[in-house]
């Protein structure tokens, strides 16, 4: 009487762990920026901004909606040639960056990056891979200086 009882817990183990495998479809990163914690740039953010990463048939999308961008003196940024960095690791373990050259109007940055699969960094990705986001960078032009992060403030 236990082999068929057996067997049904082996049928149910396998069946269940068969739909346990697959992985859930990330469509969609999203995160706040923030000036760095240990930051040496002349700039900062200084109002709500974000980072959207958005997954399409064929392609990502790489979007800045940063505003609040001032000096030293707290006056509104004009500012040509900046970078924003996305670092991510690749299926089989490859760091690769990401980068995009935006400019800095009146302390606003809005752009918006499309990437085709097959354009992707050290040869095209697969539809169905998944890349592991590790970090999220503005940097200023003419310093090198990273002057947002995706983060947190803490209260």
């Amino acid at each position: 009487m236990q082999s068929p009882i057996r067997a049904l817990v082996c049928v149910l183990a396998i069946a269940l762990t068969s739909t346990a495998l697959a992985a859930p479809a990330a469509k969609q990163y999203q995160s706040s920026l923030t000036t760095p914690p240990n930051g040496a740039a002349t700039i900062k953010i200084t109002k709500p901004s974000k980072v959207i990463i958005k997954v399409a048939t064929g392609s990502i999308s790489f979007q800045l909606k940063v505003g609040g961008i001032t000096d030293t003196m707290d006056q509104p940024v004009n500012l040509a040639g900046n970078t924003f960095q996305v670092d991510f690791i690749r299926p089989g373990g490859n760091f690769v960056t990401q980068q995009f050259t935006f400019d800095i109007s009146d302390g606003k940055a809005n752009a918006k990056f499309p990437l085709a699969l097959s354009a992707f960094p050290l040869g095209a990705a697969n539809p169905g891979e998944t890349i592991d986001l590790r970090a999220v960078r503005l940097v200023q032009s003419g310093t090198g200086f990273t002057f947002g992060v995706a983060g947190l403030t803490l209260k």
